[in-house]
């Protein structure tokens, strides 16, 4: 079930007046029937994944706070740490695996990816699930004793297949408060939703056309399509992404729940470090909070923590899937990140200033692209040829060659304005007349452009970060 879709609107209404209208006791079990019918409507076979990953995180989390033993506390953490990484592992990673025992044995890949399903959601929920063990073994989080409130934790239907990774002191507070409705959150959370489905809907389908020219097909000979797909590919896959947080957060919030902003603005970083500050921030925290800051504690030399943060973004491109594209994308930017490091160390920076301020947003947006072309790919050849095309683009190509899918690009430039105009002034809602007449007319007007220009019919356009 994608969230650009009736059947999604459906249930969401239904959460949202069970929510409203049932009694307050009942809340929990309306939300965690709607995440675990959620699931299984796209992958019913593996909702027990949700179940184990949650009973393994719930147990540990109740005997980690009773127990007192260090090794016994060691252990509990272990076996949750081992048990999801295997999950993970297994489901993720397995073909990766099986392709490079292939290739060493027989000089050969004989992968059957084709007929493996891959868990919607897993590189999230087990995230989620085992670093709410790993708070309660730091003594930052007290165990959930409610199993119910716990599996509605580790299952939340908004966030459940491509986040925000929530903290549990964050959720699990939320998820047991009892907040009447409230008017003003209710139509914030309305407009999230509006501008989510105008960014999948409108931007995201508009150019679609041209990166399915690329990137799922032989880029030779589409110089048009070309500049596009690689230009713009950081901010198709922030179009996309942001589109479904803005679709997340929204249906949270009308229901009372704020779920954390995974975006500040990445377009506008200065630099791939300042950009990882900006991009999917909750998974960045994670990686973090439980990987890098716990490792950089144990080293001391400059140089292994360089190694350190080529190694932590190699752990995120590898994250995003079990492709060689993926783990390059990671190693490029910790690379970058380094590199970056010993410019500002040696003093090789640019001078300050406006202007070069946009010198500086302009490389790392290019640098993002770049990078994002690779992302995009679904293979290293694939996004070689798509490198070495891009070099070989004349300008008489360019005017040479006629625009395809114009009234596609037409419309995603018309999304890109009025999501532009509303980043500018986000204070636009406040300074309208407080009249319900127009506020409704704006909200009724949006919400009849993402209709007239949507260039999607939804079940054939997922989100990116849906197969992650």
């Amino acid at each position: 079930m994608l969230f650009h879709t009736f059947e999604y609107a459906i249930l969401l209404c239904i959460v949202f007046l069970s929510y409203l209208l049932l009694p307050k006791w009942t809340r929990w079990i309306v939300l965690v029937s709607a995440s675990y019918i959620f699931y299984a409507t796209s992958q019913f076979g593996l909702v027990w994944l949700l179940l184990v990953s949650g009973t393994v995180d719930y147990l540990c989390g109740l005997f980690l706070f009773q127990a007192k033993d260090k090794a016994v506390r060691v252990g509990l953490l272990t076996t949750s740490v081992i048990i999801n990484i295997f999950l993970l592992g297994y489901f993720k990673y397995r073909i990766l695996l099986q392709d490079g025992f292939d290739y060493l044995t027989s000089g050969g890949f004989a992968t059957t990816a084709d007929q493996f399903i891959l868990p919607i959601g897993i590189s999230f929920f087990t995230l989620q699930s085992m670093g709410y063990t790993i708070d309660v073994y730091r003594g930052k989080q007290v165990p959930e004793r409610h199993p119910g409130y716990f599996f509605l934790y580790v299952a939340y239907f908004p966030q459940l297949i491509a986040g925000p990774i929530e903290r549990a002191r964050d959720l699990l507070p939320q998820l047991h408060s009892q907040r009447p409705f409230d008017w003003t959150r209710f139509r914030s959370g309305c407009l999230l939703i509006l501008f989510g489905l105008m960014k999948k809907l409108v931007i995201v389908a508009g150019l679609t056309p041209f990166f399915a020219d690329v990137y799922q097909d032989d880029p030779s000979g589409k110089p048009i399509s070309l500049l596009i797909a690689v230009s713009l590919s950081i901010f198709y896959i922030y179009a996309d992404f942001s589109g479904y947080t803005d679709l997340a957060r929204g249906s949270s919030r009308i229901i009372g729940i704020e779920l954390s902003k995974n975006f500040r603005s990445p377009m506008t970083a200065t630099s791939i470090r300042d950009f990882w500050q900006r991009w999917h921030i909750t998974l960045t925290k994670w990686i973090f909070d439980y990987l890098h800051t716990p490792l950089a504690s144990l080293i001391t030399s400059r140089t292994g923590r360089y190694v350190l943060i080529v190694f932590t973004f190699l752990i995120v491109g590898l994250w995003h899937g079990a492709n060689i594209t993926f783990i390059l994308f990671g190693f490029l930017h910790g690379m970058t990140i380094v590199i970056e490091t010993l410019c500002a160390r040696n003093g090789w920076t640019l001078p300050s200033g406006q202007l070069w301020q946009t010198a500086r947003i302009v490389r790392t947006f290019s640098l993002s692209a770049i990078f994002g072309a690779l992302f995009l790919s679904p293979s290293v050849p694939h996004a070689l040829a798509v490198y070495g095309e891009l070099f070989q683009v004349s300008f008489h190509d360019i005017f040479a060659t006629e625009v395809k899918h114009k009234a596609e690009l037409f419309t995603a430039f018309l999304g890109t304005l009025v999501w532009m105009g509303h980043r500018l002034k986000p204070t636009l809602l406040d300074e309208l007349p407080k009249s319900t007449f127009w506020r409704w007319a704006l909200y009724i007007g949006l919400l009849l452009f993402v209709i007239l220009f949507s260039t999607s019919n939804g079940e054939d356009n997922a989100f990116i970060y849906f197969q992650f």
